[in-house]
């Protein structure tokens, strides 16, 4: 049996048949097991539906994400066509929620913010050197976390820029955000076990003048760079993500800052699935 933690603290759990650990050939015994499976996917859904119905759009965006890889679950276990129990997918599905979605990733010890998605800086700032948004206490996670935030760019400089630094010192990087030299492609860096200065890059530089949406995303394992809701880099990083208690910086303090404002900042305690970005960078 295997059982997944759902945000709300409701468990959904889902019985593999014995005889679906067969390579193929499926019994009407066990077609009839994965229907009854399917059915408590169902009355899950109607349960976190019920419960989100009073929550902030941000927060239903991101609990409806959940809502759709049950969905996918049920999708994949049980579809009447498939009579060979298609034992590959429904692994798959399972793999793909577990990593996507971290189900269960325990909270500080401190315990987490009441909600996956906090407001650290709603404002509209230009970036400076040492210029403090949020302070320690506001900025609690457990196992994974990410940021969202706009950033209207101005100009590139020729040395590393920095828009944002959650840290003590310029080697805690939880995480800190940089513009390459003489560009404004994203320089995302990650303490982690691997390393102090572990991370991601993305492909692009963002377009001068404009605002654009910028999501990180940081779980054991695996770093993501979203910019307007797509995916534009994921990268291997350390299986564990390094916390400090230092504040958040628009523009670090030990490095020069970037000529752009930012705007809206926010902190995602929980990891996200794709799917689940281009509703946050919808939300306000």
């Amino acid at each position: 049996m295997l059982r997944y933690l759902i945000p709300f603290g409701l468990v959904l759990s889902v019985s593999m048949p014995a005889s679906a650990q067969q390579a193929a050939g499926c019994d009407a015994r066990t077609l009839q097991g994965h229907k009854s499976h399917l059915a408590k996917l169902r009355s899950d859904s109607a349960k976190i539906r019920q419960t989100i119905r009073n929550k902030s759009e941000a927060d239903r965006q991101i609990h409806m994400s959940y809502l759709n890889y049950i969905g996918s679950l049920a999708r994949q276990a049980v579809n009447p066509k498939i009579r060979g129990c298609a034992v590959s997918q429904i692994n798959n599905a399972v793999a793909a929620a577990r990593r996507d979605t971290q189900m269960g990733a325990a909270p500080t010890a401190g315990g987490a913010p009441s909600g996956p998605m906090v407001r650290l800086f709603p404002a509209t700032v230009k970036i400076a050197k040492g210029r403090t948004i949020a302070p320690p206490a506001k900025i609690r996670h457990g196992a994974a976390y990410g940021y969202d935030f706009w950033i209207n760019p101005t100009r590139p400089i020729a040395t590393w820029a920095s828009i944002l630094h959650k840290g003590r010192s310029d080697k805690e990087r939880s995480p800190a955000v940089f513009f390459f030299p003489k560009s404004t492609r994203l320089h995302v860096r990650i303490g982690t076990d691997k390393s102090w200065n572990d991370g991601c890059d993305a492909k692009r530089p963002l377009p001068r003048g404009r605002w654009s949406h910028v999501f990180i995303q940081a779980r054991p394992g695996v770093a993501e760079i979203y910019v307007n809701g797509r995916l534009e880099n994921r990268c291997p990083i350390g299986k564990k993500i390094l916390q400090n208690a230092g504040p958040l910086f628009a523009g670090s303090p030990w490095v020069p800052p970037a000529v752009a404002a930012v705007r809206n900042v926010r902190l995602t305690t929980r990891p996200l699935p794709p799917s689940a970005v281009p509703g946050i960078m919808r939300s306000r």
